[in-house]
């Protein structure tokens, strides 16, 4: 799956690949991103830091406005940035 997080804040935009998070066409559930724990800004600013090889923040804080997404599989595309 390729992940674009977009900074909001500053407008900045990170792409990266995880192979961790693959689905078929049926399988295709977004309630992680949408709902889920990588919905929260500080698990989205963990993601936007690792994504540039960069030394973690300590203390992310949680929110839900700082950082958006976009995911591409494919087919599969799940649009928080261009919304």
């Amino acid at each position: 799956m390729i992940v674009t997080i977009l900074n909001t804040k500053t407008k900045e935009k990170v792409t990266y690949q995880d192979n961790y998070m693959t689905y078929t066409k049926n399988e295709w559930p977004p309630f992680i991103w949408t709902e889920g724990n990588y919905s929260c800004d500080c698990n989205r600013e963990l993601f936007f830091y690792r994504a540039k090889h960069l030394k973690e923040p300590k203390d992310p804080k949680c929110g839900n406005s700082r950082y958006r997404v976009k995911l591409l599989q494919g087919h599969l595309k799940y649009d928080e940035i261009e919304r």
